[in-house]
């Protein structure tokens, strides 16, 4: 069986002398999945200028073992890949000059365990541990406010929604926290630049970062995303409303109720505003998207703001599985055609998530609208 690593680098820090890295695999692989003689590649790639060539180191396993040892003069976050036929494995760490790393990867279970004397990479350890914790704490509530609003207590559910809806501010505090107390690491910039908006505290503390670490190349990255940012906010752009004719969608339900979304289906329906959003099982953005539009949902509706999902799927039983799992509370159709549906081609959706937001006369107002601000804008006008 063919085995082979891939390690990513995904951004450029302060340039180095060249020095040693060494990476030591071992493989837990009791069904023997993997053959001596099988060959790892690991791969450095960058985006950044200042990252120089891709590198491919080669090594071959012997006794479930691989070792990696080369020269590196920058320090990177990296991806490693492994592929053991058609299952795929990633990890992320952050190499550096110096550094050495001890992983153990366990077939059965696709579990990665790394031990490292890098600092960087220890303390994006740390990171990834703290939003997986609040990652599942987020789960939790929306799956608790789901079973609240099915049992119909409104006030228990209000109150869980308020927590839900933190979500955003909570980690945006995590990850400040994290950038201030590590000025010196190259790893604090790269975590600042998942913050979706700045303000004057991650301005503060971008100031605060070493020199060498403004230089790297998610330093540049994050100055560059401030600099955007506020530019933005002084430039004060709102949503260019438009007014189109809706082409008809049809579809069924997951129950298999025929469903017309017609200028008539909205007149009845008299919401101020709904938004259709275009969807499938298959696509992780798109149920990212959803998870976050929950809760703005139900802080809104009452202003007269209504949300319905139009699946792109062309396999009805993932469609009607990812539906139940992720349970929302709005109309849910498809027509079972994927790509191939008449939908996308009248609408010239290419790429998804997309939407389009209907007023309550049946009208196209906005197309791809993502900014959940510039729907609350709408709401309140």
């Amino acid at each position: 069986m063919r085995l082979i690593f891939i390690l990513l680098a995904i951004f450029v820090p302060e340039i180095l002398l060249a020095q040693n890295f060494e990476i030591n695999i071992k493989f837990i692989d009791p069904d023997n999945k993997i053959v001596d003689g099988d060959t790892c590649n690991l791969t450095t790639y960058n985006k950044e200028v200042l990252s120089g060539a891709k590198r491919i180191y080669t090594a071959e396993i012997r006794n479930k073992s691989v070792v990696f040892k080369d020269n590196v003069d920058v320090a990177q976050v990296a991806m490693l890949g492994l592929s053991i036929g058609s299952r795929y494995a990633s990890y992320k760490l952050a190499i550096e000059p110096k550094a050495s790393y001890n992983i153990t990867y366990n077939v059965a279970n696709r579990g990665f365990e790394v031990v490292s004397n890098s600092e960087s990479d220890n303390l994006l350890r740390i990171y990834f541990k703290g939003l997986d914790s609040l990652s599942r704490l987020k789960e939790q509530r929306l799956k608790l406010h789901k079973e609240l609003i099915a049992a119909k207590d409104t006030r228990m559910a209000d109150s869980v929604l308020s927590v839900v809806n933190n979500f955003n501010t909570d980690l945006r505090n995590f990850n400040k926290k994290i950038a201030f107390a590590n000025p010196n690491n190259i790893v604090s910039p790269y975590i600042l630049t998942k913050n979706n908006s700045f303000d004057l505290e991650e301005q503060k503390i971008y100031e605060n970062f070493s020199d060498a670490v403004k230089k790297s190349g998610y330093g540049i990255s994050l100055k560059e995303s401030m600099n955007a940012a506020l530019k933005s906010d002084k430039a004060e752009e709102k949503t260019q409303l438009i007014n189109e004719e809706l082409i008809p969608i049809s579809g069924n339900t997951i129950t298999g109720k025929a469903t017309l979304l017609n200028q008539q289906y909205f007149k009845k329906n008299k919401s101020k505003v709904t938004l259709i959003e275009f969807w499938a099982s298959w696509c992780a953005p798109c149920r990212e998207s959803l998870q976050k539009l929950y809760p703005f949902y139900y802080l809104n509706k009452s202003k007269g703001f209504d949300v319905i999902l139009v699946s792109l799927d062309d396999d009805a039983g993932a469609w009607k599985k990812a539906s139940l799992a992720d349970n929302y509370p709005w109309l849910n159709i498809s027509d079972g055609k994927g790509h191939s549906s008449d939908t996308p081609k009248n609408y010239k959706i290419n790429t998804i998530p997309a939407n389009i937001l209907i007023n309550a006369e049946g009208k196209i107002i906005a197309r791809n609208i993502f900014s959940l601000e510039a729907i609350k804008q709408i709401l309140d006008n």
